[in-house]
């Protein structure tokens, strides 16, 4: 992957990440103890990122799998055999977003990826990132919910 691709991918990937920080609070599942932790947001994020950068040009593969040893549900995509994850610090990552360079796995287990992968995250009820609309105004993003259900509320 070539340095401005990369850039791109992390200049993207930060700005969901940080809407999703200031939405947390109003998306069930995700972990409100620590700020720095995005635990249960993994669809929403990785599905924004794989729509942004498709309008972008860039090809990326959603994956719906599993990370870790103990088999925990987890989203992320792949482009060009990289790995890139916006919720690794769930995982005691300390960037924002991460790129595991080619050859690299860490402990990323697939089960599924593109319409099989997003038909499995649609069930995956208040964190599916079917219920959420994004907003891009440049480089920087607003995520609100698209339906006023109970537990969701308009983050206007």
């Amino acid at each position: 992957m070539d340095s401005k691709l990369k850039k791109r991918i992390i200049i993207l990937g930060e700005a969901i990440y940080d809407a999703i920080y200031l939405f947390r609070k109003e998306i069930p599942g995700v972990h409100r103890f620590i700020d720095e932790n995005l635990m249960g947001a993994c669809a929403i994020a990785s599905f924004f990122l794989h729509h942004k950068l498709k309008s972008e040009g860039i090809s990326s593969s959603f994956i719906e799998g599993f990370y870790g040893i103990d088999d925990s549900p987890h989203c992320w995509l792949t482009i060009e055999n990289s790995i890139i994850d916006i919720t690794a610090t769930q995982f005691n990552y300390f960037d924002k977003v991460i790129i595991l360079g080619s050859g690299k796995k860490g402990n990323y287990i697939p089960k599924s990826t593109g319409r099989i992968a997003f038909q499995w995250v649609k069930g995956w009820e208040k964190q599916s990132p079917f219920l959420y609309g994004i907003e891009w105004v440049g480089d920087s993003a607003r995520i609100y919910p698209l339906l006023q259900e109970e537990g969701l509320t308009s983050a206007a």
